[in-house]
Parts: structure tokens; sequence; C-alpha cells
């Protein structure tokens, strides 16, 4: 993957950190990922969406929220892991209620939705291991792309 520089795309946007890295001297890189293009342009239309909706525009807020989610959230996933091997379905079920706004704040309010379903299936008692297993695993999955695709969206370098 080749690291392109769009320091004068985003020089005149409204994204203020950039446009301040940009006038502060540096440069705004971000990857160019080759065939993903139209799912580039899905996801900035769905951040631009949430930033409005949520952070009224706020892109610095927005990007203090997925710096915290790609921070906390692979180790709450992997203690959900434990929690699920362990059995501690209780304290399986308070983790997930606290990690699902995480989800909806950067932009994946359907990934929260599915989050809640399945704690709600799980307080029902309706869900064998198999089916846990399964949810948790992909929820790793979907997460550790999410992280991935937010990390790589873009690089500012001073």
């Amino acid at each position: 993957l080749e690291l392109c520089d769009v320091s004068s795309f985003f020089s005149e946007s409204e994204f203020r950190v950039f446009v301040d890295a940009v006038r502060g001297g540096g440069c705004v890189k971000a990857l160019r990922v080759p065939g993903e293009a139209s799912l580039s342009q899905i996801e900035s239309r769905k951040r631009n969406q949430t930033v409005t909706e949520l952070y009224d525009g706020d892109w610095d807020h927005y990007f203090v929220m997925v710096d915290v989610f790609i921070r906390n959230m692979p180790d709450e996933l992997q203690h959900m892991s434990q929690l699920l091997l362990e059995q501690h379905t209780e304290s399986l079920i308070h983790l997930l209620h606290k990690i699902k706004p995480s989800f909806a704040m950067i932009g994946y309010p359907e990934l929260a939705k599915e989050i809640e379903v399945f704690e709600l299936n799980l307080e029902k008692g309706t869900l064998q291991q198999p089916e846990q297993t399964e949810f948790i695993q992909q929820l790793r999955e979907r997460t550790a792309a999410i992280i991935k695709q937010l990390t790589a969206l873009s690089v500012i370098q001073p």
C-alpha cells in the first residue's frame, strides 16, 4: 500500500485537524488501497453523517472518540472472550452494554444495534454457547477490520 500526499485536497476542507496540520507546515497522507475507492466513499459519507449528527460538525471531537475506540476496544473484546470462556454471563452482558455506544459514536450504529440484540438474547437465555462464541468471534473480527480501516484512513504528519 502506498501513502499519498493529499494535503492540497484537505487544505481548504472543513476538517479542522487536517487544515491546521497543513497550515502548520505538515502534510496529510492517506493510504491508497487498490479497488477500495467505492467503499471509501461510502465510509466517508457515513463518517460525515456521524460527525454532523453526533458532534455538530466537530471533527476534533470525533477523532478523539476514534482514538479512544482504537486504544480501548481490543482489550475490551479480549476481556469479553475471557468472560464467555469462563461463562460469566452477567459480566458479559454488562460489558456488552458498556461497549455498545462506542460503535455508534464512531459511525457504526448498525453494529451497536446488533450488540444490543445479542445482549437482550443473552439476558433472556435464548442463546446456546456455540451461538455466543460465534457472535463474539464475529464481533472481534469486524472490530479488527473497523480499527484497521480507521487507522489506515489517514496519517497526519507534522
